[in-house]
């Protein structure tokens, strides 16, 4: 008796588990734009990814994280 299905690396991730952050790009780090109230004016500054937590890393979507995804055993 053969198995129906079998454990393949996820292409998306490459079986990492894990996604570049589409929100920071990587980085772990995002501009956040506020008013300087001493200058009148905008002040680019980085702060911390909401999204990731600083990582840069997000759970793969291809896989739920676990790195692997179910083949046909053909």
């Amino acid at each position: 008796m053969s198995l129906r299905y079998k454990r393949v690396d996820c292409s998306r991730c490459g079986g990492s588990g894990s996604d570049t952050c589409s929100w920071c790009g990587g980085s772990g780090k995002t501009k956040d734009s506020s008013n300087n109230i001493h200058e009148h004016n905008y002040v680019n500054e980085y702060v911390t990814c909401n999204f990731c937590g600083g990582s840069g890393l997000v759970r793969c979507p291809g896989c739920s994280g676990s790195g692997y995804v179910l083949q046909d055993n053909d």
